[in-house]
């Protein structure tokens, strides 16, 4: 009989693992290849307030899935067109990532790898990219609202946070974290424009007081940003002038004009306006905007002599129709250097049309009572959106966050007709720091929104009031006022501190850390622990006598510097 060498058998057992490794790696090809990512994966420039408070522009994206829901995702990006992708979050497909650590004017590319369990033999698998989005933040062009005089006064109207005046406003989305403007006249149109104010964000108008009666003055405005991690300014286009005669007549206002779109059945608008004396409409043109980053000028016309209307037919469902007009004085002006010119104003109006996802989904928690008998918790919240024209009515959904299942969704409220904006829903919740995720669905007939936004709603904050730090001895003492009424029967105290590379923990600033101080059925704790100077942010979060903690709103922090 001939002898088996021990290099034979290892050579044996190679080979078998050669052959078996293949086999692992057509197993995990399997569910490789079952993966299937939508075409529609959604990112946009936004803005997301920071644990300490400060808004700051970030870019949202999500990535969604066809047939199944993996069990996370890994997402990746990539500064510039070139360089390397690096992992910057885990998440769950369907949920928004808000991208902060991003510069303004920079663009980056994104995808996401699925991750799944399948079985323990084939253990984590992972799943097929996904195609690669890009996305930048950059200032838009801000727009003056209106401007007027009075004597040698001139008023200009600021850009505002809200839908007024047929639009000339700035976007939403940069409005949430801009830091002001810079004004800037001139005697002239077309330049010596000089810096004559900067203003805050929150100012509605700003009045020079220096014209002198009589004189044409032009104003033109520029959006900025300033990023404190940088300190660095950020600045958006010069607007269009606007221009008026100090002491003279003042433009007519939007209402006057009356510009305005309404839907007549889902394949026809018709735009309506008004012509004040002595004025003229020069051009009307009408845009259509899919909701994915395409504008598309759909119609543009000349209204006749005496013309009020006209009808536009033929639309398809897209997300907003915009009619925009340019209003014109005919009177001719001479400046002093000679530059003759007449005055116009542009005005716009939209119309949100089609089966697209409501836009502008947001909530406010109006009550939240604990019941510590049941564990549970139950919210009554105001939902608000943007209405949308021509369809029958709203679905308003519910489901736990945790959940990665599709089919979870629970219908709770129709609305019937589109002439809604708001709906007060509540929601029971079971389980610790529990968010609920709602989805608000249009539909039209047998047919529904294309694509579905949720937003999740997290649990009302119950904090600890009246809360006193104090300096005593090398130690810190920590008051708040009692809440045993109020069914707490103790108190997590944690400490913001310590510079870390790693996630901040819920309530804590960017790259800080939460440490328990301790718990206590007391109102007061003393934090012993400190061994170096520096500022520290102190968070009480109540816990009931179920064992429920409740949630925590960082507007309630308390700092102070050792």
């Amino acid at each position: 009989m001939k002898k088996i060498s021990s290099i034979s058998i290892v050579s044996t057992l190679l080979m078998i693992l050669f052959f078996l490794i293949p086999m692992s790696a057509k197993a995990q090809n399997m569910e490789y290849e079952q993966f299937q990512w939508s075409e529609y994966h959604y990112i946009t420039p936004c803005a997301k307030q920071i644990a300490n408070g400060e808004n700051r522009p970030a870019i949202c994206v999500s990535f969604y899935t066809q047939e199944r829901d993996c069990d996370y995702i890994e997402i990746y990006r990539r500064e510039g067109k070139s360089g390397n992708f690096k992992k910057i979050a885990k998440a769950k497909t369907y949920e928004a990532y808000y991208d902060t650590a991003i510069k303004v004017n920079k663009t980056y590319y994104y995808y996401a790898i699925p991750y799944w369990n399948a079985t323990e033999e084939h253990g984590l698998l992972k799943g097929k990219k996904s195609q690669v989005i890009q996305s930048q933040v950059s200032l838009q062009r801000a727009a003056l609202v209106d401007i007027t005089t009075s004597g040698n006064k001139i008023t200009l109207k600021l850009p505002a946070y809200d839908i007024e005046d047929n639009a000339r406003m700035i976007p939403m989305n940069d409005a949430q974290y801009l830091t002001g403007f810079v004004i800037y006249r001139s005697g002239t149109w077309q330049n010596g424009y000089k810096k004559i104010a900067t203003v805050p964000i929150e100012q509605k108008t700003y009045t020079d007081a220096t014209a002198k009666k009589g004189n044409f003055y032009f104003y033109r405005i520029k959006s900025y940003y300033y990023d404190k991690s940088e300190k660095k300014y950020y600045y958006g286009e010069l607007s269009e002038s606007m221009q008026i005669q100090s002491g003279g007549k003042n433009y007519p206002k939007a209402e006057k004009a009356a510009l305005n779109i309404q839907m007549v059945n889902s394949t026809a608008a018709k735009i309506t306006w008004k012509t004040p004396k002595g004025f003229t409409w020069k051009e009307i043109s009408i845009y259509s905007f899919d909701g994915k980053g395409t504008n598309k000028l759909v119609k543009k016309f000349t209204p006749k002599k005496g013309q009020t209307s006209y009808t536009l037919k033929g639309l398809k469902d897209v997300c907003q129709y915009t009619a925009e007009g340019l209003l014109q004085d005919p009177t001719s002006y001479r400046l002093t250097d000679g530059t003759s010119f007449s005055h116009n104003r542009w005005y716009r109006e939209s119309v949100y049309n089609g089966l697209c996802p409501a836009l502008g989904l947001n909530w406010q928690i109006l009550s939240c009572t604990y019941d510590h008998d049941s564990y549970s918790a139950e919210r009554t919240c105001k939902l608000t959106w943007n209405p949308l024209e021509n369809i029958d009515g709203y679905r308003i959904y519910v489901r736990d966050s945790h959940s990665d299942d599709e089919t979870a969704w629970k219908l709770i409220k129709t609305i019937k007709g589109s002439d809604h904006s708001a709906a007060t829903i509540t929601m029971r919740s079971t389980s610790e720091y529990s968010e609920e995720k709602v989805k608000l669905e249009a539909y039209r007939g047998k047919k529904t929104t294309d694509v579905q936004k949720s937003i999740s709603i997290a649990p009302a904050a119950v904090t600890a009031d009246q809360v006193k730090l104090a300096k005593k001895n090398g130690q810190i003492q920590i008051r708040w006022t009692d809440m045993s009424a109020q069914g707490v029967s103790m108190y997590r105290v944690y400490r913001c501190s310590y510079t870390s590379d790693s996630m901040p923990s819920f309530a804590c600033p960017t790259k800080q850390v939460a440490y328990l101080v301790g718990e206590t059925s007391e109102n007061t704790i003393v934090d012993d622990q400190l061994t170096k100077k520096g500022s520290y942010t102190y968070v009480i979060i109540p816990v009931f006598k179920n064992g429920i903690a409740a949630a925590y709103d960082m507007k309630n922090g308390k700092s102070i510097k050792f």
